[in-house]
């Protein structure tokens, strides 16, 4: 990873600018309700996902790629990861793979993500060793999350 920062004639650095970072956002993964924002002011955002139940979850953030739907992407997991040895190289991914983690109890990751105006999608919480199709819930598993431009009033 390289970062970008300039050097004052005293030799120290000049702190980066804060000015284009937006707040954090918070996801809380639970198998009795997800808790993440429908929304990400497009630009730099840290975001934090804690496991606040009480199981190992597993999650996936992907950004949905242009003509993809929330559909596309289940019936891919559904299809292809289900069955990982019926991958073939003709087969279209329609997401874009940004992070993927296993969280224990109480755990937390945060990263930085350049949210673009795009559409992204939380997968999760995912129970470890378990079927995809064994723990499908359709209202609490796929989230949609849409970055937008920020409001100038």
């Amino acid at each position: 990873m390289v970062a970008e920062s300039n050097v004052n004639e005293k030799g120290q650095s000049v702190p980066v600018s804060k000015e284009n970072r937006n707040n954090e956002v918070r996801i809380y993964l639970d198998l009795e309700g997800t808790n993440y924002p429908r929304q990400l002011p497009i630009g730099r955002t840290p975001v934090t996902i804690k496991n606040t139940g009480n199981n190992n979850y597993r999650y996936i953030l992907a950004l949905i790629k242009e003509g993809s739907s929330k559909e596309d992407l289940k019936n891919y997991l559904f299809e292809v990861v289900g069955n990982r040895n019926d991958v073939s190289e003709e087969t279209e991914v329609p997401y874009y793979h940004i992070w993927e983690k296993k969280l224990s109890p109480g755990e937390k990751n945060t990263f930085s993500l350049k949210v673009e105006e795009k559409n992204y999608v939380l997968v999760g919480p995912l129970i470890p060793g378990q079927s995809l199709k064994s723990q499908w819930r359709e209202e609490n598993l796929i989230h949609m999350i849409k970055g937008i431009k920020k409001n100038d009033g």
